[in-house]
């Protein structure tokens, strides 16, 4: 019998006690049947159905009082067993009318079962605060995480930043959201590009997009020559072998050459594919439009996520030391950072000095720097 294997292999098995209680239940075999039901109920005393089994064996006994007593147990453990409530019988998954005394009437149960679902709620689950930078920063000072936390006050319920002090005492102190953002915003304008620069450099990058796909194009079909010019040289090959215009040992030596040709003509078309073409254009366009974003989230007040996600994207090991905020650039924003830097620090230059108390504001209005890598000069004629 495959529940007495079970039970050989698992004596604790309450499942397969049960199991057997039923089988030798419907066989008539009650007194075996019981001892099983028994011994799964000591298992697990939490089995509405071995109880409720119990009950329906010991009504067939002809023990009420006993069937009664076990059927209270099936319904203190499961209240929703409607059938021991209403005195039925289950046999073969059909209920039947049985003759021991209901518990209570089917009309009150099916009251009582209508005022529980009146009466039930769904459980209140715990209102989940949105702290947009929490996990965004570490602690200068310790190294531990900045949580977040809220506080009501002046009407109105705030948001701030803190170190967790898991790794012991820190004396940094609290930084309230509005503040971070603000902080926020003033990095994203390191990084930032302005309107024309934006505008400008994704038409370049439009028209270098063209001509790489002109220069693919190209290559691919100069490939697909050569690619033919080979096995045309092979049909020939083959064919002046078949006819005996080639001796075997040109044959094979030609035809390893050919072989050889048509492998390097392929590694240096899956070189071209992977390095070459315009694996960079959308890299470098996606660093235009960040740029230009930053300064967008910089100058407006955006979704909090917004300034999450960009911090994400353009800054790596950021900290909170002193209630400021700390971040290194990623490449390549680090770039406009240092360029940006730069520029501040000859706005402090006694030259620029000079030029503010005479009035003058020099604008940089190219967004270009240094010599064009391929320059397009003007043509000239050089005829006499």
């Amino acid at each position: 019998m495959e529940y007495g294997i079970k039970l050989t292999s698992n004596p604790k098995d309450d499942k397969a006690f049960y199991n057997l209680g039923v089988v030798y239940g419907r066989k008539g075999d009650f007194k075996t049947a019981l001892k099983y039901l028994l011994e799964g109920t000591s298992i697990n005393p939490k089995d509405d159905k071995a109880f409720y089994s119990l009950g329906l064996i010991n009504y067939k006994r002809g023990e009420i009082i006993t069937a009664i007593n076990y059927f209270k147990k099936a319904i203190y453990i499961n209240p929703q067993r409607t059938e021991a409530y209403l005195g039925l019988i289950e046999r073969k998954g059909e209920a039947y009318e049985g003759k021991f005394q209901p518990l209570i009437d089917k009309a009150t149960f099916e009251t009582v079962q209508r005022i529980l679902n009146e009466r039930a709620r769904p459980r209140k689950s715990k209102k989940q605060l949105y702290f947009p930078f929490r996990g965004m920063f570490k602690c200068a000072e310790c190294g531990g995480q900045i949580t977040a936390q809220f506080a009501k006050g002046n009407g109105g319920t705030y948001r701030y930043y803190r170190c967790s002090k898991k790794f012991g005492t820190c004396k940094q102190g609290y930084l309230r959201e509005d503040l971070l953002v603000q902080q926020l915003k003033e990095q994203f304008l390191k990084i930032a590009i302005p309107n024309d620069w934006a505008e400008n450099m994704l038409k370049e990058i439009e028209r270098w997009q063209k001509d790489e796909q002109l220069k693919t194009k190209t290559k691919n079909q100069n490939t697909d020559l050569q690619f033919k010019n080979i096995e045309g040289k092979m049909d020939k090959l083959v064919n002046g072998y078949l006819e005996g215009e080639i001796e075997k040992t040109n044959y094979l030596k030609k035809k390893d050459e050919l072989l050889k040709q048509k492998s390097d003509l392929k590694l240096k078309s899956s070189d071209f594919g992977q390095k070459g073409g315009q694996g960079w254009v959308e890299p470098l366009r996606d660093w235009v439009k960040s740029a230009h974003y930053a300064r967008k989230l910089a100058n407006s007040d955006m979704d909090l996520s917004q300034y999450k996600e960009l911090s994400d994207k353009t800054g790596s090991n950021r900290l909170l030391k002193d209630k400021k905020i700390v971040f290194d650039w990623l490449p390549p924003f680090d770039i406009v950072a240092k360029d940006r830097e730069l520029q501040t620090e000859k706005t402090k230059s006694p030259d620029h000095a000079g030029l503010k108390k005479t009035g003058k504001k020099k604008r940089i209005t190219d967004w270009r720097r240094g010599r064009d890598l391929n320059p397009r000069y003007p043509f000239r004629s050089t005829a006499v």
